[in-house]
């Protein structure tokens, strides 16, 4: 005699797959258990998204690192513009789209490489010789160490909130870039930057 659910030649029969299904809802669980079997695929799917993201990512540092490894002055231009934000302890939005736009223009990063050369950095200023590199950047030539001013100044001018007009930086951006250009061999005097401001909303 044949088993229930199987022909009789013993081949499962049609109705099987739906009892398989409804026991692995029931070794899931009862009503959660079936929560569970339902969303399973879409976890998944979400897993597969974040793990192509995460890989995608992983492939630009890395094809950064390969660019930029050989360039340790160029990294040291950009960690120090990069510093420039940090000065005063707070990543504002603005001041990370002109620091996009400086690496666009002067160093050849791509916007969709952004994250990866935020990651980048963070990795490359703990290097035993990062702040040897950063010291190395007096010994460019003139016309670059002001231009690496400038930017610095560029970035640190932006308006923040409630800041009606460009061209006014808070005290730690000053101080920073102060002494940055001290160590850059340039004279204060050259590039003194407009003083601290409070600007208020009318």
């Amino acid at each position: 005699m044949a088993e229930p659910g199987r022909g009789g030649n013993g081949v499962v029969g049609l109705h099987a797959p739906n009892r398989l299904v409804r026991a692995g809802r029931f070794v899931c669980g009862g009503a959660l258990g079936r929560d569970r079997f339902c969303r399973r695929p879409r976890s998944i799917m979400k897993l597969l998204r974040n793990l192509g993201v995460a890989l995608t990512h992983r492939r630009r540092r890395n094809r950064l690192a390969r660019r930029l490894d050989p360039k340790p002055q160029i990294v040291a231009q950009m960690l120090l513009l990069f510093r420039t934000i940090l000065a005063d302890g707070i990543v504002r939005e603005k001041e990370m789209n002109v620091f996009s736009d400086i690496c666009g223009r002067q160093f050849g990063v791509l916007s969709e490489e952004m994250t990866a050369l935020h990651s980048y950095l963070e990795r490359w200023q703990r290097r035993d010789d990062a702040e040897a590199h950063i010291a190395s950047l007096s010994q460019l030539p003139m016309e670059q160490r002001r231009r690496l001013v400038d930017l610095m100044t560029e970035i640190a001018s932006v308006p923040g909130d409630g800041e009606a007009e460009p061209g006014v930086f808070n005290r730690q951006a000053q101080i920073f870039i102060s002494d940055a250009r001290t160590a850059l061999g340039l004279s204060s005097q050259e590039w003194q930057p407009a003083p601290a401001q409070n600007h208020r909303k009318a």
